[in-house]
C-alpha cells in the first residue's frame, strides 16, 4: 500500500457547514435519499418514504437493533468546577469513560447523589469507581444521563429530552452503543409497515456501536488492517433466514454500515453466516472482497473516516464516491449523523 497518511488523506473533503445537520427531519421518513446504481451508474434522488416503490420482495433489509445508552452525565468536582463525562464502558469494579478535561487520581465528581470517584487514567480514558452495581449504573445513566450526540453535531436546537428520542432507532432493543446506527434514524413504524407490505424481507442483528466511530483513521489502523474492537450479535434462526434468503437469490441489503460489519465479520468464505457472535475489528476499505452483502443504505460520513472508506470499497473506486457525495452537496442533501442518506443497489 502507499504511503499511509497519503491513503488517509485520499478521504479528505471540504463539507460547507450548512449542510451538517443538527437535528433530524420529522416524521423521520421525509429525509431525502439519494440513488446510486452500480451498474449504470445512474444518480436519482428522492426521499425515505420512496423506499417501498424501489423495493421489493426479492431484497432483504438488514437493521441494528442496538440501544444508544444515554451515557454523558455532568458532573461538579470538589473543586466546584463542572465536568463531562461520557461512559464507554461498565465493568465491575470501573465506570471506563472519556472526560471532558482531565482530573487527578482521587477527584470526586458529583452528579446528582452519586459520586464517581477518579482512580485511573488509560490514554484519552478515565476509570471512575462509585457505589453503584453494573446494572445500577445504567438505570442511573436513563434517569440522568444524555444521548452522547457526535462531536460535530454543535448548536443542537434539540433538548435533552428530544435528543435522547430522535438518537435512538424506533426499534432499538438491546443496550450497548455510545453512538446511534444513524442510517437506520429514517426508519419510522409507518414505513417499516409499508416495507414488509410491499413484501421486503426485515431482519435484525446487533453490532453495539463503540466509541472509535467517533475517532479517526490512524497510520497504525492502517497498519494492522483493523479497527477498533465492536461485540456483535446474531440469532440462529435470524442467520438460518438471511441464509435462505441468500440461496434463494434475493439481495442482502444492510442498513447502516453497522449491519454491513456485522454481516461480513459472521459469514464464512462462501457467505453464509456461521460465526454468530464474537468481537470484531473488521476494516473494510478498498480491496476488501464483500462476502454477503449486495446493496447498502447509509448516511453521508465525515472525511478521513473508516466509514467514507468502507463506502468506496463498495461503490469501487473513489471518482464514485466523490461523484456522489459532490452531487449530494450541489443539491443540497444534508451530511452526517442526523443528516440524508443514501441507498447504493
Amino acid at each position: 500500500m502507499e504511503n499511509y497518511s497519503e491513503f488517509i488523506n485520499r478521504y479528505d473533503y471540504a463539507v460547507p457547514k450548512e449542510l451538517i445537520a443538527t437535528r433530524p427531519e420529522e416524521p423521520r421518513e421525509n429525509a431525502r435519499l439519494l440513488t446510486y446504481r452500480k451498474k449504470t451508474g445512474e444518480i436519482s434522488l428522492g426521499h425515505f418514504y420512496d423506499l417501498p416503490q424501489i423495493l421489493g420482495p426479492k431484497m432483504v433489509l438488514v437493521f441494528n437493533e442496538t440501544r444508544v445508552i444515554p451515557a454523558r452525565i455532568t458532573g461538579t468536582l470538589s473543586t466546584g468546577g463542572k465536568v463531562e463525562i461520557t461512559v464507554v464502558g461498565i465493568q465491575d469494579l470501573f465506570i471506563k469513560t472519556l472526560s471532558s478535561r482531565r482530573v487527578d487520581e482521587g477527584a470526586e465528581v458529583m452528579v446528582g447523589e452519586e459520586v464517581f470517584v477518579a482512580r485511573k487514567r488509560e490514554k484519552q480514558f478515565t476509570y471512575y469507581t462509585t457505589r453503584m452495581k453494573a446494572d445500577e449504573v445504567r438505570s442511573f445513566l436513563d434517569a440522568h444521563g444524555e444521548a452522547p450526540l457526535p462531536p460535530y453535531i454543535k448548536d443542537t436546537p434539540l433538548s435533552s429530552e428530544e435528543a435522547k428520542a430522535l438518537y435512538q432507532t424506533v426499534f432499538a432493543r438491546n443496550d450497548g452503543s455510545v453512538a446511534a446506527p444513524t442510517a437506520s434514524l429514517h426508519f419510522s413504524e409507518k414505513l417499516m409497515t409499508e416495507l414488509k407490505v410491499r413484501g421486503v424481507q426485515i431482519e435484525f442483528v446487533t453490532l453495539h456501536v463503540g466509541l472509535g466511530t467517533f475517532l479517526p483513521v490512524t497510520e497504525k489502523h492502517i497498519a494492522e488492517g483493523k479497527l477498533h474492537e465492536e461485540e456483535y450479535f446474531i440469532n440462529s434462526e435470524t442467520a438460518d433466514r438471511i441464509n435462505e434468503a441468500r440461496r434463494s437469490g434475493k439481495k442482502i441489503i444492510p442498513v447502516g454500515t453497522t449491519s454491513l460489519r456485522t454481516l461480513e465479520s459472521a459469514a464464512d468464505e462462501s457467505g453464509l453466516l456461521t460465526h454468530l457472535s464474537g468481537a470484531t475489528r473488521l476494516f473494510i476499505r478498498p480491496g476488501y472482497k464483500f462476502k454477503v452483502t449486495d446493496g447498502l443504505i447509509t448516511n453521508f460520513h465525515v472525511p478521513k473516516s473508516s466509514l467514507l472508506m468502507l463506502v468506496d470499497a463498495f461503490l469501487g473506486d473513489e471518482e464514485k464516491w466523490r461523484r456522489v457525495y459532490k452531487t449530494a452537496m450541489r443539491n443540497q442533501l444534508r451530511f452526517f449523523s442526523f443528516g440524508d442518506g443514501m441507498l447504493v443497489l
